[in-house]
This record gives structure tokens, C-alpha cells and sequence, in this order.
């Protein structure tokens, strides 16, 4: 069994559409991006310290964390405070390509973890005041790094996405599941957790 150490609907929706078989359990825990480090670091570590916040609430069995970070022109956006935050992060985006780094760490309660990231690099067409107005209309900026969800309204903005659309929405499933085959081969198992 799985347990996915997020909230997320997105997150979910994406394990859901893939056929894994997991449950949410709670991963309450202050995220912190310390700048000496890459986006790469900064949100590899942010997903092991989910897992481990999870496990902290006696959870046995493979724990999954996942976070996003986006760049752009070497700044690390997060998530925006207020809609006038949002905005800036949209005008900073607009006309440009920014990184995408999803983070994710697989912890096995009783063995040992793993920690990658991906990254995909995404190209925002030229945004107008009124396109960017009628984005933060919607309240799609709110708790999500970079102000945007690809799948929402920024969609019809988008350029070019080199790399995976999932990591960018929120969850590098193709990725976790390698990951997971390679260790369950690694432990002898014969039984795929994923499909």
C-alpha cells in the first residue's frame, strides 16, 4: 500500500488516473527553500521531510512526498501570499520560459528511501493585463507555487512544455512508478505496487 503524504487534489487525481491503490494521511510540516541549495535540493528535501512527518504519525509501509518549485530567471517562486503576489509572479512568467522541479521521495518505513526530482522546462506566451487579470479571477493562483495550474486557466497560455505535464501539475507519476519497480526488484518482491 501506498500512502500518499499530501492533500493535494491534483496529486490525487493523478495516482487515481494511473490505478494506484494508496490512502492520504497527514504530513503537517512548515516548508522551508533555503537558497544555498538548487530548486532540485530544495524540493527533494521538502518531499523526504513530508514522509517523514507522515511517518512520525505511525504510518508503516512505503510513504510518497511530492513538491513543486518553479524558477524563473534563477528565482525560486513559491506560493503566492496575496493576489497582488500572484500577479507579479504571472508578469514574471509572461512571455518567458521557466523550470518546473518536482521533487519526490519514496520512504519504505522499514528499509530505507529514495529521493529524485524532475525537472520540465515550460514556455508562457506574451500575457496582456487582462489576461493575467482574468487568471487571478479565477483564485487558481491560490496555494500553488508560480501562481498558475497548467491544467486551468493558464492552459491556453502555454507555448511549449518540454518534459512531463504531470510533474508540472503536480505529481511525476511515470518517474515514481520506475522508481518503485526498480526497488521492488531490488527487495525480491514479485508483486508490482504499481500497475
Amino acid at each position: 500500500m501506498i500512502y500518499l503524504a499530501s492533500a493535494s487534489p491534483r496529486r490525487k487525481e493523478l495516482l487515481e488516473k494511473h490505478g494506484v491503490h494508496f490512502h492520504i494521511v497527514s504530513a503537517e510540516m512548515t516548508e522551508i527553500i533555503d537558497t544555498r541549495f538548487s530548486p532540485a535540493v530544495n524540493a527533494m528535501g521538502i518531499a523526504f521531510q513530508k514522509t517523514l512527518a507522515a511517518k512520525t504519525n505511525g504510518i508503516q509501509g512505503i510513504i510518497l512526498g511530492c513538491d513543486t518549485i518553479v524558477v524563473v530567471d534563477d528565482e525560486i517562486l513559491g506560493k503566492p501570499k496575496s493576489r497582488q503576489e500572484a500577479k507579479e509572479m504571472l508578469q514574471q512568467l509572461s512571455g518567458k520560459t521557466h523550470e518546473v522541479v518536482s521533487g519526490y521521495a519514496l520512504l519504505d518505513t522499514d528499509s530505507h528511501g529514495v529521493v529524485d526530482a524532475v525537472t520540465t522546462r515550460v514556455t508562457v506566451k506574451t500575457l496582456t493585463e487582462s489576461d493575467i487579470e482574468d487568471m487571478l479571477d479565477t483564485g487558481e493562483y491560490e496555494g500553488v507555487s508560480g501562481s498558475y495550474r497548467i491544467q486551468g486557466a493558464m492552459g491556453e497560455y502555454i507555448e511549449q512544455v518540454e518534459g512531463s505535464v504531470e510533474s508540472v501539475i503536480g505529481l511525476p507519476v511515470d518517474e515514481i512508478i520506475q522508481t518503485l519497480n526498480r526497488l521492488e526488484n531490488k527487495n525480491g518482491e514479485n508483486q508490482k505496487i504499481f500497475p
